[in-house]
């Protein structure tokens, strides 16, 4: 995943050869995946608990 997305903006900021344009796009692509992550995980949270709770029905 980290390959693909920016792994050589990654690689050039291990090696300590970074500048402006490489640190925007790391900061840009971890954010991307940040968001995927969180997106991901509220779903499945979303759809796990839902059934926990009694559902509100009016009698």
């Amino acid at each position: 995943m980290l390959l693909g997305l920016g792994g050589y903006p990654f690689y050039k900021f291990l090696r300590g050869e970074f500048d402006a344009q490489t640190t925007i796009s790391l900061i840009k692509t971890n954010v991307i995946i940040l968001i995927i992550i969180l997106a991901v995980f509220g779903l499945f949270f979303y759809l796990f608990s839902k059934p926990a709770r009694p559902p509100n029905r009016p009698d």
